[in-house]
């Protein structure tokens, strides 16, 4: 009998687990994740294990300890059963693809796996390949004038610094003066993490999210931003719409991009920019799912949930025909929190019907977010058409949904 593994929480919830009912579905967890998990989705595995985990100063990425897993897998197939690994956790791909390894497991290995989590030599992959990144250089621990001046003639005088190894828009930060700069050291810095620098782009912001197996592309589908993902930590919502036209400027070269990092078998997640002056720019990529609901805006809109798809290529180990289908128009928006007491806004009236979910109650005092996690409610709208879709993207993308009370 096959063994599933399924290594972090990250999207667990997302998959159609009924539909591997034949064969034995195991569920390794962090301890962090405890308070997280419910009885409901544990049900639904033959064993789940938590282990020991270590998360960052703003517990966005929580890697599990390796020793662990391992021996959980280990005894797990004291019978020598056939096994697959699958991840979604930012945290833990690197550790996904040392398993492989080690188990001599299908899928992503260690050196592809590293080029998608170090941001720096990502884009040095992508450039090497002539495709267009942002100027970009590792980031000194140094906050004197000279420098940010030395910084600005080399990047622009918009700079982006974040984490070369992060997640969730955690730790990025936009300089746009002097001030701006020594506020990023005295409040956001930290020697948990390694910093680059690079040029701020503007322009229009997507998403191209992929499944590909044995090099050959089974989905491949964009969404655009309403804002970069940046401006959620500075209090806009972001809103993820799915593109139905062609768009194929976009998808061409985020597919590019994916090649020049070693295309990988299974799912990945790229950002780029279609900036100003009409030319493309990547941004990262990531080898996992999107977040943000992603997965079920493209399961109502294409008729297909791409963690299913890949459980399913890596099941078979051959290739077979995948058919998107035309099902309703969905799009998600989703809000960060602020410093205040919560008070809800009525909702605008939308063509289309929509579930909101809110992860807290009115009259709760929250703190601002600091990452893309920190979510204060979001919402699903579905639309019968794509015109109905795109007005209700239009009302919502920048609503308040609620206000928030500081005295």
């Amino acid at each position: 009998m096959k063994k599933l593994f399924f290594i972090g929480l990250r999207q667990a919830s997302r998959y159609s687990l009924s539909k591997y009912s034949a064969c034995d579905l195991v569920l390794i967890v962090g301890k962090s994740d405890i308070k997280n998990i419910s009885k409901e989705l544990m049900s639904q595995f033959d064993k789940t294990h938590f282990v020991d985990d270590v998360c960052d100063k703003y517990k966005v990425l929580c890697r599990l300890e390796y020793a662990e897993v391992f021996k959980i897998i280990k005894d797990e197939l004291e019978n020598s059963e056939e096994a697959l690994f699958f991840c979604q956790d930012e945290a833990n791909i690197e550790l996904v693809a040392r398993l492989r390894e080690d188990f001599k497991i299908f899928g992503m290995k260690t050196k592809e796996a590293a080029f998608f989590r170090d941001k720096m030599e990502m884009k040095q992959k992508i450039a090497n390949n002539g495709l267009r990144v942002p100027k970009n250089c590792y980031l000194n621990q140094n906050s004197d004038t000279d420098y940010y001046n030395h910084l600005k003639d080399k990047l622009g005088d918009k700079i982006i610094i974040k984490p070369i190894n992060s997640a969730a828009s955690n730790g990025v930060f936009l300089v746009s003066s002097y001030e701006d700069f020594k506020l990023f050291f005295n409040s956001l810095y930290s020697k948990d993490y390694t910093y680059e620098a690079e040029e701020f782009i503007s322009g229009r912001m997507y998403h191209v999210d992929t499944v590909i197996f044995q090099r050959k592309v089974y989905f491949i589908e964009s969404c655009i931003f309403n804002v970069p993902p940046l401006d959620f930590t500075n209090g806009y919502s972001t809103s993820s719409f799915p593109i139905k036209s062609n768009n194929s400027k976009v998808k061409d070269f985020a597919l590019s991009c994916v090649e020049a990092l070693g295309m990988p078998d299974g799912i990945q997640h790229t950002e780029v920019f279609l900036n100003d002056n009409d030319e493309m720019v990547f941004i990262e990529s990531g080898a996992r799912a999107p977040g943000l609901f992603v997965v079920d805006l493209y399961k109502q809109t294409f008729g297909i949930n791409i963690l299913d798809l890949e459980v399913s290529l890596f099941m078979n180990k051959k290739r077979f025909d995948v058919k998107t289908s035309n099902g309703k128009h969905a799009f998600s928006v989703v809000w960060p929190t602020k410093n205040g007491i919560i008070n809800k806004n009525d909702m605008p009236a939308l063509t289309g019907t929509y579930n909101i979910t809110w992860n807290y109650k009115e009259g709760q005092l929250l703190n601002k977010s600091k990452n893309a996690i920190d979510i204060l409610a979001f919402i699903l709208v579905y639309n019968e058409s794509y015109d109905n879709a795109l007005k209700d993207f239009e009302t919502l993308k920048h609503f308040e949904i609620a206000n928030f009370i500081t005295n």
